[in-house]
């Protein structure tokens, strides 16, 4: 097309020439005089600079035709008798629609996959005085963290911390009456689980015995800030704790808590007769035997499930069923009832369990004291893979540990590249003066010697010093 001078433009658009020149100014254009030419790219700048001086930019334009709102109004007479004997009253009744319709491309599809929330790992934990403990800090591994030291180091307070806070901000959450979190819910809520997990004589015991009253200070911090909580409790406190820092909002998956010893065989009525009555057990073994009794996974997430199992189930030689309160492994040779198993198969069986269940799939946290314990080094091995196989899924997982061959199976496993998105963490506990000191890092190397490992090296030597 050919180019017009502003004059000419201007009575083709019927506008006053002072008026286009001015709006040429505004829009960036080099024409300022009347006979100055303006080319079909530079109408095309004046039109959009135009459009949207009117509030009709090619966004809007675009809009307006994806949308359409009819409006249609529509009147009827009523007729309505007042009194008797006296004329009809007349009403007239006015009756408003409008109704919208979206063009098919500006509505979301619900039928396409959401990607799911990531799930929320532990940063952080700062103590002070709790049990054996003056004072820690520790940065956890978004994936693992292996905890190293001696009997009586105080390995499993920590995990018992960690999950405590955790478990009873699920559980607040998921009472059908729950609000956002307050200090009077979480004071005594929080008090109840620690002393229903430690078992202590009362709460005030947790603290680290020295002359004079002391506090314990407990502080988490999550990836997620709105979840981060601050506490603390003196040595003569009985059932309340202190809050410093109240979370946003309630932690919304399960933790689960593994003991040393297996809960497959005393799961027949566990949870009735705990809530029933007052024993002695630790809460975690309630905590996870509701989680051992839900329903099995279905649906999309049975792929991956299966993955998990499927090593699982080759070493324990079968399957885990349940059938009237009871577990079983079910095997090529028939059922076997669950006090029959080897112990160590138990414990397989028991993680097989949760993975099944969903409660150890793709988020959540995992806090195993001792894994090692009762099993043989084949099925160590077995152990210390799942463990990464969790990992891999999205698990947080914390494991408190004194077998070097656990240690070194999982030093072993995580050197190979598959493994390499794996962030890892390693605490070596260590009896000092002042109480029990952590050292910390990313490998094996940095957590100093650890004297019951030591122990199971200076006994190889030994043995192969013998004639």
């Amino acid at each position: 097309m050919s180019t017009k001078t502003v004059r000419q433009l201007a009575e083709v658009v019927k506008m006053p020439l002072e008026r286009l020149l001015e709006e040429l100014k505004k829009a960036g254009l080099s024409a300022c005089a009347p006979d100055d030419v303006i080319n079909e790219d530079e109408k095309m700048q004046l039109l959009a600079h135009l459009r949207k001086r009117h509030g009709k930019d090619e966004g809007a334009a675009e809009g307006s035709l994806k949308r359409v709102t009819l409006k249609r109004r529509t009147v009827s007479d009523l007729k309505q008798a007042s009194v008797p004997d006296s004329a009809t009253k007349t009403i007239s009744v006015e009756v408003r629609k409008q109704k919208t319709y979206i063009k098919r491309s500006d509505v979301v599809d619900d039928t396409e996959p959401q990607k799911e929330q990531e799930p929320v790992k532990i940063a952080q934990m700062t103590l002070n005085n709790l049990t054996v403990f003056s004072t820690a800090d520790l940065k956890f591994g978004s994936n693992l963290n292996v905890i190293v030291g001696e009997n009586g180091s105080g390995k499993t307070h920590l995990l018992k911390m960690i999950y405590s806070v955790l478990a009873v901000s699920v559980e607040e959450g998921r009472n059908p009456k729950a609000t956002l979190p307050t200090k009077s819910v979480l004071q005594t809520r929080l008090a109840d689980k620690l002393v229903n997990v430690y078992r202590p004589e009362s709460l005030g015991r947790l603290v680290r015995r020295k002359q004079g009253r002391e506090r314990c200070d407990i502080s988490l911090v999550f990836e997620q800030s709105n979840w981060n909580i601050a506490f603390s409790f003196a040595s003569n406190s009985k059932s309340e704790v202190s809050i410093e820092k109240l979370p946003n909002t309630w932690v919304d998956v399960s933790p689960v808590y593994l003991p040393t010893r297996e809960l497959l065989t005393i799961y027949p009525n566990f949870i009735s007769v705990y809530e029933g009555h007052y024993l002695e057990f630790e809460e975690t073994w309630r905590d996870t035997c509701v989680l051992l009794g839900a329903p099995i996974q279905k649906g999309v997430k049975e792929k991956r499930i299966r993955e998990l199992l499927e090593p699982l189930e080759k070493a324990m030689g079968g399957t885990i069923v349940a059938q009237n309160g009871r577990f079983h492994l079910r095997t090529d040779s028939g059922r076997m009832d669950m006090p029959l198993v080897a112990e160590g198969l138990r414990k397989l069986g028991m993680l097989a369990c949760l993975i099944a269940t969903g409660a150890l799939l793709d988020k959540g946290y995992l806090f195993w004291d001792e894994p090692e314990a009762n099993l043989n080094p084949v099925l160590i091995k077995q152990i210390a893979k799942s463990i990464l196989d969790l990992c891999d899924s999205g698990i947080q997982v914390f494991i408190a540990t004194h077998s070097l061959f656990l240690l070194r199976e999982l030093e072993i496993l995580l050197s190979d590249p598959i493994r390499k998105k794996v962030k890892a963490r390693f605490f070596g506990l260590h009896q000092a003066d002042e109480g029990v000191r952590i050292d910390q890092g990313s490998t094996v190397d940095d957590i100093g010697d650890i004297a019951a490992l030591d122990e199971e090296l200076a006994q190889s030597d030994r043995f192969l010093a013998v004639d």
